[in-house]
């Protein structure tokens, strides 16, 4: 069990209106801190009166100009600017409904490991073994003369931490960020880079086996909208969509 005070929550988020909207109906008033991460260039013209609000690109040292990268310019510019500060960062992506009470229930399942994954998935050809999204992760590594491969990883653990919604420890972060600095810097302009480095984390965690991971599973539903449009996915009814997200309803 944690203190909730020493949880930060930072969602990701390229839109206003969906801050606006999220706002409005008090997505996530049960964290005792939150923060919203600005990505990319869009209009920011009617966020003037929120506060609680980090613009990505106003920051040093971002990856804005690369919007592929989707959260994970948000993860680099933090790790630049030496943003993260408690204990534990929430980092969620602004597609999520979350439980009622997740603050509280997540305070209570906390320990001291380095990483919380919500969304796990087992390790199949789906994780690195597909090249439109880990082609160039798996250069990367060539590269480096290390060759991963699905059988190895899964040797070492069966299951992988999918999407960016993570909870980590200010430690691991910064380590993770440290170590993983090469690799964003190389793989930045790539269409596929945000699917590279989603499995990259969990790459990083099965090699090393001193960093300690768990599972908080049926606390979060993500909807998967695709908004920059990298895995085909066609979203309908995109408005309704977000209304549904603003209340945490969960994706049916």
């Amino acid at each position: 069990m944690i203190n909730p005070l020493d949880i930060d929550t930072l969602i990701f988020v390229h839109d206003q209106d969906i801050i606006l909207s999220y706002e409005n109906n008090k997505k996530f008033a049960c964290f005792e801190d939150y923060k919203y991460i600005f990505l990319g260039m869009n209009d920011i013209s009617k966020l003037s009166n929120i506060k609680n609000i980090i613009y990505a690109r106003d920051l040093d040292s971002n990856m804005e100009s690369y919007p592929k990268m989707c959260v994970y310019s948000g993860w680099y510019a933090l790790f630049k600017n030496n943003l993260i500060t408690k204990k534990f960062t929430n980092f969620f992506e602004y597609d999520i409904s979350i439980v009622p009470d997740f603050a509280l229930k997540q305070s209570e399942l906390i320990s001291d490991d380095d990483i919380y994954g919500y969304l796990p998935m087992k390790i199949d050809s789906g994780f690195i073994g597909n090249p439109s999204w880990s082609g160039k992760l798996n250069e990367f590594y060539d590269n480096l003369q290390y060759t991963i491969s699905e059988k190895q990883l899964a040797n070492s653990i069966d299951t992988w931490s999918s999407t960016s919604n993570i909870t980590m420890k200010k430690e691991f972060f910064y380590k993770y960020m440290n170590d993983s600095e090469a690799l964003f810097d190389w793989i930045k302009g790539y269409d596929s880079v945000g699917h590279e480095l989603e499995r990259n984390l969990s790459v990083y965690y099965i090699l090393n086996d001193n960093v300690k991971v768990s599972f908080l599973t049926g606390m979060i539903s993500h909807y998967q909208l695709d908004s920059h449009k990298t895995q085909g996915i066609i979203t309908k009814n995109y408005k309704t969509i977000i209304k549904r997200l603003s209340t945490n309803k969960n994706k049916q």
